[in-house]
């Protein structure tokens, strides 16, 4: 949302940005995108740094109260783990491996409209129906 309002975009081309262009990664990037990329670091920065203290102290929480529940590495899932780069930036501030999850059967199925991120909340509340039924 924020993206859109800053550069007055639509949702659409918004969410076209994240994807293809994103945040600084590893990589060199390219130079033409530039400005565009300053665009979104600036838009994002506060968001990225917002989610960054939350996973800090659920971390924290976990390895104090839940030790053995201690995760060595985070998956992340939704439109936010469609971001290009967005796993590597988490990485660098969570000190551990971040990535975004995949859904091996989609991948093999050679396109998908929407990327694999986006089927976790799906994948999840099919996961809970089925299991409410005992005769299943």
């Amino acid at each position: 949302n924020s993206l859109m309002q800053s550069l007055e975009l639509s949702a659409s081309d918004a969410r076209a940005l994240l994807l293809s262009v994103g945040l600084e990664g590893p990589l060199p990037a390219d130079a033409d995108l530039a400005p565009v990329r300053e665009a979104i670091e600036s838009v994002a920065v506060r968001s990225l740094q917002g989610l960054v203290a939350e996973l800090t102290k659920t971390l924290n929480y976990i390895a104090e109260h839940r030790p053995q529940l201690r995760s060595h590495e985070l998956r992340l899932c939704g439109g936010g783990a469609t971001i290009r780069n967005v796993a590597f930036r988490l990485e660098e501030r969570l000190h551990r491996p971040v990535h975004a999850w995949r859904f091996d059967a989609l991948a093999d199925e050679g396109s998908s409209a929407l990327p694999a991120p986006l089927f976790a909340s799906a994948l999840a509340l099919s996961s809970l129906k089925w299991s409410n039924h005992e005769d299943l």
